[in-house]
Formats: C-alpha cells, sequence, structure tokens
C-alpha cells in the first residue's frame, strides 16, 4: 500500500501554482529552521483566528533578512458576532499609535487592511459601523508572534475579510439565477447552518483556491453538530446546483469524509464527487486540502479537491 502524499507537491510550479512561502536560506541548515518557522507560525494564524470565530482562507509568508510580510485573507463565521459587538468603532489601524505600542513591540510596523463585514447576518448587531479586528486583537496576535521570534524581525500585515460583498461579484442576470438555487433548496431554509453555507460556498465557486476554506468549514459542523448525513445531504445538493450554474469558476469538487456518522459504533468512508476532477493529469489545475474534525465520536477526517 502506497504512502499517501499532498497532490499540491507534484504540481508546484506549473500552471502558475503558487508558493504561499518565499524564503533564502544561506545554509542548509538555516533553510530547514524557516521551514520549521513557517509551519509554527501557520498553525498558531489558524488556532488563534479559529478561536476568535474566524477561518483562514490563505496565507502568504514573505521572509526577508529583517523583515517578515504575512498576509492573511479569512472568513468570519456566524458565532463570531458576539466578539464584534465587543469592538470600539476606532479602525485597527490605530494600533499604530506610538502611546498603545509597548516597549518590546517598538519594532512593529503594521498594515491592516479592515474590511467592513457583511449585513446580511445580523442586522441588529450592526446599528453602528464596526470593525472585526480590535487592538486588542492585534496586539496580542502581533504580540506572540514578536515573543517567538525573539523581536529579530519587524512584522508586516496585510489582513482581508472575505465576507466583502466585493470579493464575490455576480450580475444580475447570475442573481436571478442564484436565487432559483436558493429556492430549490427552502427544505433546509430553517437550519442553523444554511445562510453560513451559501455564503461560503459562493466565495469557493467564484474562488478557485478556497479548498482550506471549505474543508475546514466542512470540520467545524461535523464536530459541532450530530446530524451530519443531514448536513451532508445538504452540501451535496448545494453543490450540484452551484458548480451546474453559469456563474461557477470551477469544474468540480471531491469531498472524502471518513469517521462516524451520527453517532454509529464504525467508522464508514463516504465520497461526495460532483464534476470533473482531473487528478491524473499533473498540468491541471487542483487545489487541495486536509483537514481533521474532533468529536466525541472520535475524529472525522476530511479531505478536499477543487479543480
Amino acid at each position: 500500500m502506497g504512502q499517501k502524499s499532498n497532490s499540491n507537491i507534484l504540481r508546484l510550479g506549473i500552471n502558475d501554482n503558487y508558493w504561499s512561502s518565499k524564503y533564502l536560506g544561506k545554509t542548509s541548515e538555516e533553510s530547514t529552521f524557516y521551514v520549521f518557522q513557517d509551519l509554527e507560525i501557520r498553525k498558531y494564524i489558524d488556532r488563534f483566528f479559529h478561536l476568535h470565530g474566524l477561518l483562514v482562507d490563505k496565507c502568504f509568508i514573505n521572509r526577508s533578512e529583517y523583515a517578515l510580510s504575512i498576509s492573511i485573507s479569512y472568513f468570519n463565521l456566524l458565532h463570531s458576532l458576539s466578539e464584534i459587538e465587543k469592538v470600539n468603532n476606532k479602525l485597527a489601524l490605530d494600533f499604530l499609535d506610538k502611546d498603545t505600542l509597548s516597549k518590546k513591540s517598538e519594532n512593529l510596523s503594521v498594515l491592516d487592511r479592515v474590511e467592513d463585514i457583511k449585513k446580511n447576518y445580523n442586522r441588529k448587531a450592526f446599528k453602528k459601523k464596526s470593525f472585526l479586528l480590535s487592538k486588542p486583537f492585534l496586539h496580542k496576535l502581533i504580540g506572540c508572534l514578536n515573543v517567538f521570534l525573539k523581536n529579530k524581525l519587524k512584522i508586516r500585515l496585510v489582513i482581508q475579510n472575505v465576507n466583502k460583498s466585493l470579493s464575490v461579484r455576480l450580475t444580475n442576470s447570475d442573481v436571478v439565477e442564484f436565487r432559483k438555487i436558493v429556492t430549490q433548496l427552502r427544505v433546509y431554509s430553517k437550519s442553523s447552518f444554511f445562510k453560513e453555507t451559501f455564503n461560503i460556498l459562493t466565495v469557493v465557486i467564484k474562488n478557485q483556491a478556497s479548498s482550506k476554506l471549505l474543508s475546514e468549514y466542512i470540520a467545524l459542523k461535523l464536530s459541532s453538530m450530530k446530524r451530519h448525513n443531514f448536513f451532508l445531504t445538504f452540501l451535496k445538493r448545494a453543490l450540484t446546483l452551484l458548480i451546474g450554474s453559469n456563474f461557477s469558476s470551477i469544474k468540480g469538487v471531491k469531498i472524502k469524509i471518513k469517521g462516524r456518522f451520527n453517532g454509529v459504533p464504525r467508522a464508514k468512508p463516504r465520497l461526495i464527487q460532483i464534476g470533473e476532477i482531473p487528478l491524473q493529469m499533473l498540468n491541471s489545475k487542483v487545489s487541495y486540502h486536509c483537514s481533521t474534525s474532533f468529536t466525541s465520536n472520535g475524529t472525522f477526517g476530511v479531505q478536499l479537491w477543487i479543480s
């Protein structure tokens, strides 16, 4: 039996597939150390955003001799609204004020692009113009990174919210077709995951390289609900309708999940495949990600391919 590997490794450098990390080590030992730091920074960012009700979509790290640039795009979930109400109305760029910076973080240079959050979730929570990333949020994030790097590098952050309407644009004809799709799935409209899942699927359909966002969201939902089959049935029907629409920019999706669905005694695999997934061709552009869901009945493994 062959060992499993990440399919993105074979396609890097082909068909404009990008490297999410860029650095240059002077020696082989230094390059290995940079790889270790890169993995630890990514783990911390994913965990930190997840605890605040956010899912990291993309994370690019560019390292130079004296600076570290990190670009993050995230998706805010519904339960992150409780955090939004605590945020004041000031911009996160006020974090650059000298009075608010501690002595340990005087070498930081922050460029934060904070986007407004869509008001279609809960308009009562948006009576005033609020910003998700407050000064305590940024202070804790950069402060921990600065401690991990031992104050040796200047940290530059570029943060973007993919919930903003400009990130996914639909024409008038596409909006009409999108409403028809929502009408066909009105049976699930009373479910708690209905609106949030549709928002994430729309981002995935328009942006091909969003496999991490969708796989992390599926893993999160599997750990928080007991009716797994009900959610996966809705997910399959929604993906079938959205991929077959005129505004879809992807060719197909393949989802492989293995675990104890609905708490059954034995784990079983489940495969959802819609459209074309040319996994045997190296020149095909495929986005892949693997996530793990931790539940009271064990773990679920979620593998996702988008072409």
